[in-house]
């Protein structure tokens, strides 16, 4: 909800600062890739009736958590307090796309298992339903280390979001 209210206030409050609306391109890593996915499957009219379909253009989700049920049973979640209702509301694998803006999934090739599995499944799920998805694993990389290098102009990741942004 935080995140679909700071789009929708970025989104009408762009030009005041100098910043193009129509050019809002997301990217999270770990639970900021949940989040991205969050917003690619909002519908933005539903949320606010001047909002676009197409409000964010492209998104990558980086290492992310897509299905929430497997954390109702580790020790975060007392901190969380998230029950299954809310844990199958707020997985992105069982929602749907609401934008067919381009939407890139990647881990890397050391993540543990979890984390590459979520990531591939996610994204051949709403590849499946329409979505313009592209996976990849990034070698030598794990959880912690594959945002490393997104410093440099070289990095994959980098590259995949200039290309997103038509910067690159």
């Amino acid at each position: 909800r935080q995140q679909r209210a700071a789009s929708a206030w970025l989104w009408r409050n762009a030009a005041e600062f100098g910043a193009d609306p129509n050019r809002i391109h997301i990217s999270g890593h770990s639970a900021g890739g949940h989040l991205v996915a969050m917003l690619m499957a909002t519908d933005w009219p539903a949320f606010g009736d001047d909002l676009p379909v197409d409000l964010v253009k492209s998104g990558i989700a980086i290492s992310g958590v897509f299905e929430l049920e497997p954390l109702l049973g580790v020790s975060m979640n007392s901190d969380l307090r998230m029950d299954e209702a809310e844990a199958l509301a707020n997985s992105p694998a069982l929602l749907s796309p609401a934008t067919d803006a381009p939407l890139v999934v990647c881990a890397g090739a050391g993540e543990l298992g979890e984390f590459t599995r979520q990531s591939r499944d996610f994204a051949a799920d709403w590849k499946a339903k329409g979505a313009a998805v592209e996976y990849f694993e990034l070698p030598g990389a794990d959880h912690f280390t594959i945002v490393d290098g997104m410093a440099s102009p070289d990095d994959p990741l980098t590259q995949v979001i200039l290309k997103q942004m038509d910067l690159g």
